[in-house]
């Protein structure tokens, strides 16, 4: 598995991840032939057939290619009775509900040869009605360029069963000749080589009904007029024939049936002016009654219980012509313009007909007086259902099925048109918020100064219209808005855009590419880039062209044996004869016998060569098919690998910006160090002198700190006189305890001895006085305890002041 394919992550119960198990179940089985790997197929194959999800079906995806080539391979190889073929005809059943797939499968992968092989006799009449129906969904447009050897076998069995009496078989067949026959030559050649067609057309003219007339009708045409003009009394028949089909068709939802009928009316009517049938003629009635039976969504039980799944294809088929009416601008359908507005705004959510109900509304829009507002008054009311539905379509980085990629698509178209009307602009610009459609372009430009994503699919041109039309909205709305001049600016910046024009302009309709041509106009279009780009894709789609012509030239150059030695040898003898008697003259002798003979080597000679002829149109055939089988697979790979290549140069492009910057950043920070380097030198300067105030700051340091050593040893000292001090205060206030009780004891003693009062109070004074002298003192004395205190945490000097004071305080105590 390459990266690209690796990077894509399938879940265990996806869809994707069944696919993957059946293509290698597959290839096991054709190696191994073992019964559980049998199972293990049908069982899958089972799966697939009931899928609701249809988008796992596109053909852009990685694995379609390997699971279509699988399958195909499975109903060649296999046997005709095996469980393995009809399981395969459900599978292809369902995947005929994409419309991509059928397309794929009746352009590319060609699985009618295969489908043709179960053609019996012995089958069912269900497993007919099975088998028909999916050949005539395969058949549907389908391209023949030659006359393929399986064609004889196929029209002359249908015209065997068409001469039987099941109306239903005898309806499908005929629908498959007609699909076969319409604008394919050498079918046409083939059924009236093969098969009585004047007798298939008596027997189905006898029958009735909308579905056979129309197929009869069809048929006749084709056989009338390959090569010329349908006279208008048959084109009326045909529009009358085709509106009765319609009705019958939805009624039943014959979804193969419808897009039949449908088809061919449209390719008519390309081909063939019918607007002027359509003015002189009304189809008033007709169209009533398909608008009321679309309106009311009547039913009818098809037999297979499947009708409700068909609902949105039929009704996306009805869209679909009752568009080309209205681009036709018949009067009957102009009448009911608002009618098909409200039908249309129905279903714009539903798969299937979401983008055929968004291309009605387009083109009622485009074909509508743009100063009627009362019929524009519903798509103005839609308004915000479009943008709700827009703004819900797409995630940031979610996957793009091409459903989802017509939807959209549609929607871009529908408000450009709708920005178009003066009334109606500036609502759009109102209403529209640049976020929205930035979503949708969120692979091909910078979100918020992100990365720019790499989920862009090339595979799918449904994808690069999207894109297409979305940039055409915005170069519309860019006309008033500076916000969507600068989104429009950005987006010609990528290459990714770039890829996306150039993908248009090759590959796309002539709409798209009209699109591209006028957006070349504005100023800021990349007109050179988008060139490289389309030279690189012609470079890797271009054949090569000796190698093509030498090859015609060896297959020009082959030769079959076309009679055998004997056959010659007899040959030359009869010639020899013949030679003799003619130059004779003798032309009576010659004989009859003879001459037959000789035309009979001639027949056996054609016939040789006709069925060596057919023997290598069918090894043609076989190794064409392959070779489309494995253009696909190549196809896939390539745009995997354009893929990418743009992711890779996209990754390059920002390496290369980063690389830019990061020189830039170099360039700066050499400049900056170049100044811090000046700086340096500055600051080495200054860190030698600072070097040396240092020392000088250590010297002084060292000094200091045999000072403090001094100091600390005169604190002990000093904390040891402090202690002595300390005990003397005890004492002292010991002393002063007992004085109190003395005078205590005195002043009792004065109590009671008062008549001594007068006596004694002299020597009291004199006591008094010394008590008073002896506080004030010790009072001093606590003063001065408090300031050698706080004076021992300074000088030295102080201390011994004080420690003298104290003492010559104690001596004049004592």
């Amino acid at each position: 598995m390459s990266s690209l394919e690796s990077s894509v992550s399938i879940g265990p119960d996806s869809k994707l991840y069944k696919m993957k198990q059946l293509v290698n179940a597959i290839q096991l089985y054709f190696q191994t032939k073992r019964e559980d790997t049998a199972m293990a197929i049908n069982m899958h194959l089972q799966s697939l057939s009931v899928t609701i999800d249809l988008s796992v079906f596109d053909p852009h995806s990685t694995i379609a290619p390997q699971f279509f080539v699988s399958l195909y391979e499975l109903m060649n190889k296999m046997e005709q009775r095996s469980s393995f073929a009809w399981n395969c005809v459900d599978v292809l059943s369902n995947v005929c509900r994409n419309p991509a797939a059928r397309h794929a499968l009746i352009h590319t992968y060609q699985f009618i040869p295969g489908l043709s092989r179960l053609l019996s006799d012995q089958l069912s009449n269900d497993k007919k009605i099975r088998l028909l129906r999916l050949m005539q969904d395969l058949t549907c447009g389908i391209k023949i360029s030659w006359q393929i050897p399986h064609l004889p076998h196929l029209m002359v069995t249908l015209s065997e069963w068409i001469e039987s009496a099941n109306e239903e078989i005898i309806t499908l067949s005929m629908g498959i000749l007609v699909n076969l026959c319409y604008k394919n030559l050498p079918a046409i050649y083939t059924l009236m080589g093969n098969v009585d067609v004047k007798k298939i057309v008596q027997i189905c003219s006898a029958m009735r009904g909308p579905t056979i007339e129309i197929h009869t009708c069809k048929l006749l045409i084709i056989l009338d007029y390959m090569n010329s003009d349908i006279p208008e009394s048959i084109l009326l028949k045909v529009i009358s024939v085709t509106f009765e089909s319609v009705i019958e068709a939805f009624r039943i939802r014959d979804s193969i049936l419808l897009r039949q009928i449908i088809q061919f009316f449209l390719d008519v009517g390309k081909q063939n002016s019918l607007e002027d049938l359509l003015q002189k003629q009304r189809y008033d009635r007709q169209l009533a009654t398909l608008l009321e039976i679309v309106q009311n969504n009547q039913s009818m039980e098809t037999g297979d219980g499947n009708f409700e799944n068909r609902d949105p294809e039929c009704i996306g088929l009805v869209f679909e012509f009752l568009n080309f009416l209205i681009e036709k601008k018949a009067p009957s359908v102009i009448m009911v313009h608002a009618v098909l507005l409200q039908m249309a705004l129905k279903w714009i959510h539903t798969d299937l007909v979401s983008s055929q109900a968004l291309t009605m509304l387009k083109s009622i829009a485009v074909n509508v007086d743009k100063n009627d507002i009362g019929i524009l008054e519903p798509l103005v009311q839609g308004l915000p259902i479009f943008l709700t539905t827009l703004d819900c379509s797409r995630n940031d980085d979610g996957p793009d099925y091409i459903e989802q990629n017509l939807k959209i698509a549609g929607l871009f178209q529908l408000l450009k048109i709708m920005s178009q009307v003066p009334t109606i602009r500036p609502k759009i610009l109102e209403d529209l918020k640049l976020r929205t459609v930035c979503k949708i372009f969120g692979c091909l430009q910078d979100i918020d100064g992100g990365k720019v994503k790499n989920d862009l699919d090339m595979a799918n041109i449904e994808t690069v219209n999207l894109y297409v039309h979305g940039m055409a909205l915005v170069n519309e709305l860019a006309r008033d808005d500076v916000a969507w001049i600068n989104l429009q600016s950005n987006l010609m910046q990528h290459k990714q855009t770039h890829m996306i024009l150039a993908q248009c302009l090759c590959q796309s309709s002539r709409e798209e590419k009209t699109i591209v041509l006028e957006m070349s106009t504005i100023p800021c279009f990349p007109r050179k880039l988008v060139a490289e780009v389309m030279v690189s894709l012609q470079a890797a789609t271009v054949p090569d062209l000796k190698r093509s012509s030498s090859q015609s030239i060896q297959d020009q150059e082959l030769n079959f044996p076309v009679l055998s030695v004997t056959q010659i040898n007899k040959i030359d003898t009869l010639l020899t004869k013949l030679n003799e008697t003619f130059a004779q003259k003798q032309f009576s002798s010659v004989l009859t016998s003879d001459v037959i003979e000789l035309y009979e080597y001639k027949l056996a000679s054609m016939g040789n060569a006709e069925r060596a002829a057919m023997a290598s149109v069918e090894a043609a055939s076989e190794r064409c098919t392959h070779l489309q089988h494995r253009n696909a697979q190549l196809t896939a790979e390539l745009n995997r690998s354009h893929q990418l290549l743009y992711h890779v140069q996209q990754c390059h492009e920002q390496v290369s910006k980063l690389k830019e910057g990061l020189e830039e950043n170099v360039d700066t920070l050499k400049k900056q160090v170049d100044v811090d380097k000046g700086k340096l030198r500055a600051c080495k300067s200054q860190l030698g002198l600072r070097e040396e105030e240092l020392n000088e700051c250590k010297a002084e340091l060292d000094n200091l700190r045999k000072k403090c050593e001094k100091s600390l040893e005169g604190k002990k000292e000093v904390e040891e006189q402090n202690a002595q001090l300390k005990l003397y205060i005890a004492k002292l206030e010991e002393s002063s305890t007992k004085l109190q009780k003395v005078v205590q004891k005195k002043e009792d003693a004065l109590k009671k001895s008062n008549y001594t009062v007068d006596s004694l109070n002299s020597k009291v004074n004199e006591l008094e006085q010394n008590l008073t002298q002896k506080q004030t003192e010790l009072q001093e004395t606590m003063v001065e305890l408090k300031e050698v205190t706080k004076e021992l945490n300074n000088r030295k000097q102080i201390l011994e002041t004080i420690t003298k004071f104290a003492l010559n305080s104690q001596i004049s105590e004592q």
